[in-house]
């Protein structure tokens, strides 16, 4: 795709010649871009110079470039003629090293995208009660309560109906001792009434 995109730019007079091909330098170590800026070039010229001269013009562009070190001792220790020491050879592996890396970023990428996906951290278990249980567990006295012996507060049952909490001592206000009495043998189901002396009697 990018060899027609400069194929047609050179129907449309980019066109290049030999200088601006020796004149492609690799700088900051950017291979990939030096690569695109060579095939720009090349695309763009009127024809396309002998494998000699272009094998020549990479490689002295790219000899310095350490993560192709060893490709580069290769082709240094290859007979002129064979095949480790050719133009095809040099950009063979130009482009490999190009494919590693961009496969490798793809990898941390996906690996960085998976690990910050993280489970929903689970409710903090509560540590057990030291000492004696403080309060009332309102959970409890609904049946809600699923903490056990953890819990930090009292499983008692519910005094409602009992004359438990501020209704049942706002209705004692006032009452007199017998009346008391009547008030408290009603919550456990006795009937009585009192009668004239302070006397009771069942209902």
């Amino acid at each position: 795709m990018i060899h027609k995109h400069f194929s047609t730019s050179r129907k449309h007079g980019a066109v290049y010649d030999i200088e601006d091909l020796m004149a492609v330098a690799l700088a900051n170590d950017d291979l990939r871009g030096f690569i695109t800026r060579w095939d720009a070039v090349i695309a763009g010229m009127t024809s396309e110079p002998d494998t000699m001269w272009k094998q020549a013009y990479f490689h002295n562009a790219i000899k310095n470039f350490k993560p192709l070190s060893h490709d580069l001792a290769v082709y240094d220790r290859t007979p002129e003629g064979e095949p480790n020491r050719s133009y095809e050879f040099l950009m063979k592996a130009a482009r490999d090293y190009l494919e590693r890396k961009r496969l490798e970023k793809m990898r941390q990428a996906t690996k960085k995208s998976v690990s910050g996906k993280k489970d929903a951290a689970p409710a903090p278990n509560r540590p057990p009660s030291a000492g004696k249980p403080q309060g009332i567990c309102y959970d409890f006295q609904a049946g809600k309560c699923t903490r056990g012996k953890d819990c930090r507060y009292k499983h008692e049952k519910s005094d409602k109906g009992k004359g438990g909490g501020k209704k049942g001592r706002s209705r004692c206000l006032g009452l007199s001792q017998e009346a008391l009495v009547v008030l408290c043998l009603q919550d456990l189901g006795i009937s009585l009434q009192v009668l004239e002396g302070g006397e009771v009697s069942p209902w």
